[in-house]
């Protein structure tokens, strides 16, 4: 995937034909929507229809998105959307829905984030940034120095035993994880800016 901005990706997929910009996009977001979806409780088939119907609504309405950070976030953005898109899975599947307030009351509601919600969407999205940053930088870095920071960034060791099991110093171990911790940010900041 080419070092790119998230705002010049947004500006690349307002052009339906650039299939490779899709592409990115779809294999940036699609996975972490997948999941918002999956903990909403839908099942596999579901959630993945979930995240096609964002994708078709993102490319529907992409040209109207305005980057201003006054008016809110790119994130924040596709948070209504998917949560606009799980709020019709869910009217489809409940039918008719009977009572006070009806279903566009209930769909409106359904649209209104929870913190629980947010903070599900928050740290899924960072979780998915980091397995995507990690698959592209990997190669980058020898195998020990991959090692010593997965066992102490990931896994959680000390560094003392971390250093035991690479056979590195225990500074060295320290090096390892910050220079892998300063890449993954770095791709990660050339993708999302």
């Amino acid at each position: 995937m080419p070092a790119t901005t998230r705002l010049s990706l947004i500006a690349r997929i307002r052009d339906p034909e650039d299939v490779e910009s899709w592409a990115d996009f779809v294999e940036l977001y699609g996975p972490f929507i997948y999941a918002i979806a999956r903990s909403r409780g839908l099942q596999d088939a579901d959630a993945c229809d979930l995240v096609q119907d964002v994708m078709r609504e993102v490319s529907r309405s992409v040209s109207r998105f305005d980057p201003d950070p006054e008016l809110g976030r790119f994130r924040g953005w596709l948070g209504v959307i998917t949560r606009r898109m799980l709020a019709r899975f869910f009217e489809k599947s409940r039918g008719q829905v009977n009572g006070p307030g009806g279903t566009a009351n209930i769909v409106a509601l359904a649209n209104v984030p929870s913190m629980k919600e947010e903070a599900v969407w928050e740290q899924e999205r960072r979780r998915h940034m980091f397995r995507w940053a990690a698959d592209r930088v990997r190669s980058e870095f020898a195998e020990a120095t991959w090692r010593a920071f997965w066992l102490t960034a990931v896994e959680g060791l000390p560094a003392r035993q971390a250093a035991e099991e690479c056979g590195m110093t225990i500074g060295a171990v320290y090096i390892a994880k910050s220079r892998v911790v300063n890449r993954l940010r770095q791709r990660v900041a050339e993708v999302m800016g």
